[in-house]
């Protein structure tokens, strides 16, 4: 009795081991699976609330002329409330011009096989966990909540995603669901936040009238990561 207790107690003990290693790893893989293979720039351009033609056109001009800049899209990435029969919950809406253009900044693709996610003019796709809490699958529809407006949105697709929840939608199917092209107030950019010279391109960004903020998706990561430690 002695021996099997023995044996069953050190069995139990390393499975507690090796589940917790398994837990760990399985947990912090996800942050290189989101910073590294499913997003394709380094930074996020904040601009002001009702930026002016102008002003927009300013930051994209530094961008523009910047050699150590690789490619930059300008976007709405909007804090709204998600809601179905079953589940509500507060994520982001990003808009796209078309998924080209997105395509070179944000890999939609199904976690399973990781065959490409279609992002057409009539739907929206979703990240993975929002569906699941949502309870909703491709076809099916819930509603968008964006300050005083409501709108009915329909499933199109369902992406990998790992880090907070997003809804993206072409500028065209955000045009027909709220009756207004949507505003730009965020740019994405791609270029190498350490590197000589990237100082004076924050700094040059980050002067400008229209911008008021540059969050680089290395600290976004940084943060993500101190937490799951």
């Amino acid at each position: 009795k002695r021996f099997w207790m023995t044996v069953a107690g050190i069995g139990g003990c390393a499975a507690l081991i090796v589940t917790a290693f398994g837990v760990r790893g399985s947990i912090l893989g996800v942050m290189e699976e989101q910073f590294d293979v499913l997003y394709h720039y380094t930074a996020q351009v904040g601009l002001v609330e009702k930026v002016t033609p102008l002003e927009q056109q300013e930051a994209e001009d530094v961008l523009a002329e910047s050699d150590l800049v690789a490619a930059y899209l300008p976007c709405r990435v909007e804090s709204v409330t998600f809601q179905s029969e079953d589940y509500s919950l507060d994520g982001y809406l990003q808009t796209t011009p078309s998924q080209e253009d997105l395509a070179r900044f944000v890999e939609l693709r199904h976690r399973t096989d990781h065959s490409a996610v279609t992002l057409p003019d009539n739907g929206a796709v979703l990240t993975e966990k929002t569906a699941s809490l949502l309870g909703v699958d491709v076809g099916d529809t819930f509603t968008v909540e964006a300050g005083d407006t409501q709108v009915t949105v329909t499933v199109a697709d369902i992406t990998e995603h790992y880090v907070q929840h997003y809804v993206y939608l072409t500028d065209a199917y955000y045009e027909t669901l709220f009756g207004q092209a949507p505003e730009t107030n965020t740019i994405l950019a791609d270029f190498p936040p350490h590197e000589d010279g990237s100082g004076e391109l924050e700094a040059q960004l980050v002067s400008l009238d229209g911008v008021t903020s540059l969050s680089l998706l290395s600290d976004i990561e940084d943060t993500f990561s101190s937490s799951l430690e």
